[in-house]
């Protein structure tokens, strides 16, 4: 959690530039107001994004 929605972006844009670099680094990254959820790669696609949408449920 960041203390504001700006902050939570640019950390997941900041993560997003890392691992794109650095493909062994990748991960899933959702990003709901001042929330940021890093899920582990090893999930499938599917099981991540049930993650994302428990993220969109945050406020």
């Amino acid at each position: 959690m960041f203390a504001d929605p700006a902050d939570a972006k640019a950390r997941a844009d900041c993560i997003r530039g890392v691992t794109k670099s650095v493909p062994a680094l990748a991960e899933y990254d959702y990003v709901q107001g001042r929330f940021l959820v890093r899920v582990s790669r090893y999930l499938t696609p599917e099981r991540a994004a049930l993650y994302g949408t428990a993220v969109a449920r945050l406020s």
